[in-house]
């Protein structure tokens, strides 16, 4: 599964009356490690 299909299904999830959830942040994490691949790809 590719880090924008995670994200798509799982971003803005909510746990109760907190703002995220499990979920959430699991594609908040998917989405910074792809982009700190990219980068390090990059140099």
């Amino acid at each position: 599964m590719k880090a924008e299909d995670i994200a798509e299904k799982l971003s803005g999830v909510t746990c109760g009356r907190r703002p995220t959830s499990c979920g959430d942040q699991l594609a908040r994490a998917v989405l910074a490690a792809k982009k700190a691949e990219e980068e390090t790809n990059r140099a």
